[in-house]
Order: structure tokens, then C-alpha cells, then sequence
């Protein structure tokens, strides 16, 4: 559940801070993954370069684009294997918008990759670019580890449940949370108990 939530609110930030979609908007998706982001983008007419540094992503990420309806497939310009610490395979400001979604920047345990992830994607942005890098929150992950399934039930009533476990958007009260998480996913407080953080920025001119 948690992981929809966070690509709702992560395609809200994107959809409001992206430019405007086009053959010539050149996003990349650094550490796309399986390319959940590259496909959802790329239905809205952006040009997508996904880049990851695991062969088993990329072979997936490949397999989904392939399987995808032509007009999409046709907007993803290259799958390549890479890290986001060294993007010297992309010019100095090439791309519109850089991604690095998901949590992929939390992999990059070390201070100084980190650092150098963000010079790296600063550097093959064109200047006033958004960036966009999420990372796991510490302590929304310690408050996911230290929950207790067992209170759900006397917490929350069994259709609460079945709700949470709900695959249609449009059944029950989703429509109603959906409104309320995106009205209120920017605000201190409910970025101090999530899961993950999206920071949205932009490259310097």
C-alpha cells in the first residue's frame, strides 16, 4: 500500500512540476529501476532515457517498453546500464527534467557518491531543470518497523482492511483519501512520518 501511495504522490509532484510534455522534452529517469516511472511518463509524451545499475532492471525495464503500445515504446529513446554517480555518458545539460525516484538515492550509502550523484545529475540538466531525488525517511522507516500488525484489528474495523487492500481506485473511499493525501502531502508533519522523501529542485542557470 505504502508504495502506491508514494507513486500517487511522486506522479502529482511530476505532473505539477515537469515542463510541459513534447518530443523534444528530454527526461532521465537515473536509477529507474524496471522503468515504473519511464512508461508512466513516456504515456504522457515525454522522450525518456531510463539508466540503472542493475542488468536485471534493465532487461525488465526493455521487456516493458517492449511490451507497450508503440506510441509509448516510441518515446523512450535509450535503456542503458549505469550508475547516477557517473552520467559522463550524457552531455552538460542535455536533459529537461532528471529523475532519480523511488528511493534509488538511498542506495548510495556513502556521503561523497552522494554528493557526486547530485553534481552528476546537476551537471546533464539544462539550466532551470527540475530535479527530482526521493530517498527513504529514517524515521518513517523505524516507525514502519516497529508496528504492530496486531493492533490493526483493534484499531481499525475489517472493511478498513479490505479497503487498504483494495486494487480499484475508484471503489470505496479512495477517491476522498486520495484528495486529502495530495492536499496535504507538502505539509511538515506528514513529511516527517512518511516512508519516503521527494525533494523538488531546480538546476542552476
Amino acid at each position: 500500500m505504502e508504495s502506491r501511495l508514494e507513486y500517487l504522490v511522486t506522479l502529482h509532484a511530476l505532473e505539477r512540476d515537469l515542463p510541459p510534455p513534447g518530443s523534444m522534452t528530454l527526461i532521465l529517469d537515473a536509477g529507474g529501476g524496471p522503468g515504473r516511472y519511464t512508461i508512466a511518463l513516456a504515456e504522457r509524451s515525454y522522450c525518456m532515457t531510463l539508466l540503472d545499475l542493475s542488468p536485471g532492471n534493465i532487461a525488465l525495464a526493455r521487456e516493458r517498453v517492449a511490451e507497450a503500445a508503440p506510441q509509448i515504446a516510441g518515446c523512450v529513446e535509450e535503456i542503458c546500464e549505469g550508475s547516477f554517480t557517473d552520467l559522463s555518458g550524457f552531455e552538460d545539460a542535455r536533459f529537461d527534467a532528471v529523475l532519480c525516484l523511488g528511493g534509488a538515492f538511498s542506495h548510495a550509502v556513502d556521503a561523497a557518491a552522494r554528493a557526486q550523484a547530485l553534481v552528476e545529475m546537476r551537471r546533464v540538466a539544462r539550466p532551470g531543470a527540475p530535479l527530482f531525488v526521493s530517498g527513504i525517511n529514517l524515521i518513517g522507516l523505524i516507525r514502519s518497523t516497529v508496528r504492530q500488525p496486531s493492533l490493526w484489528a483493534e484499531y481499525f474495523p475489517a472493511s478498513y482492511e479490505a479497503f487498504l487492500q483494495s486494487r480499484n481506485p475508484g471503489e470505496g473511499r479512495w477517491p476522498v483519501w486520495r484528495q486529502l493525501l495530495l492536499a496535504t502531502c507538502d505539509h511538515p508533519n506528514i513529511v516527517g512520518v512518511s516512508a519516503s522523501l521527494l525533494a523538488v529542485a531546480r538546476s542552476h542557470s
